[in-house]
């Protein structure tokens, strides 16, 4: 696979043959791989006026992730997935804004509510949290796709499962609800390149090499914008 990789020069070529060994590679979920997909996503362009939020290393999400063998690069794209659903869905923004643990990214909200909703506390914060930690880690999982196209039959399930209030057992359909209304309310606009970056003003191809597990790769760039309408279901 690396063979081939390496005589790829598009974009989509090179997410089409990316080996799915980055899973098993320390270094794609390390510090400094989250660092170097930081700082290509907060060079993009996003859509609805989003301005990235750096993913901590800290955070639950980046330490489940981790754990859960998610490349670097995967959780900053499936994060800024859910910036941009907290823009389009008022009454998920302010579940965000009512509940502890996501205050990093409210404070990155473009437009709050003037009166802002009353915090939550007890069992409905833990309720609500066990909510937006599922749809910030289906967000993870339709990122996987975008960025490896890596098709994991039960994976979400799995994370929902894990992730759920008082333990509540999720099902292959529920899973996959959850993600149609993700994929619906992003409008199947997965990146990572979009039309609102006409210059591509995030690309850095040794960088976008790095965090896609590819640093032999070239430095021809002939795709111009790139929007996965597909959703890695073919190119």
């Amino acid at each position: 696979a690396a063979a081939a990789a390496a005589g790829v020069s598009s974009v989509r070529g090179r997410l089409h043959v990316s080996e799915v060994s980055v899973y098993a590679d320390c270094a794609m979920n390390s510090s400094l791989a989250l660092e170097q997909a930081n700082k290509l996503m907060a060079n993009m362009v996003l859509p609805d006026g989003v301005i990235y939020m750096p993913v901590d290393s800290e955070s639950f999400l980046f330490r489940a992730a981790v754990a859960w063998h998610f490349p670097a690069f995967v959780v900053c794209l499936g994060s800024s997935y859910l910036q941009r659903m907290l823009v389009r869905l008022p009454q998920l923004a302010e579940a965000a804004l009512a509940c502890p643990g996501f205050e990093g990214y409210c404070n990155y909200m473009m437009q709050k509510p003037e009166t802002p909703p009353a915090r939550l506390f007890g069992e409905d914060a833990a309720a609500t949290l066990a909510t937006l930690r599922s749809i910030q880690f289906t967000c993870l999982f339709v990122a996987t796709k975008v960025a490896d196209q890596v098709h994991a039959l039960g994976l979400l399930r799995f994370m929902l499962t894990n992730l759920s209030h008082n333990g509540a057992v999720v099902s292959l359909q529920q899973a996959a609800d959850v993600e149609a209304r993700c994929l619906q309310s992003l409008e199947w606009r997965l990146g990572p390149f979009f039309t609102e970056d006409e210059q591509l003003h995030g690309f850095n191809e040794a960088l976008w090499a790095e965090c896609m597990g590819h640093a032999h790769y070239g430095t021809s760039f002939d795709d111009g914008v790139v929007d996965f309408g597909s959703y890695g279901l073919s190119f």
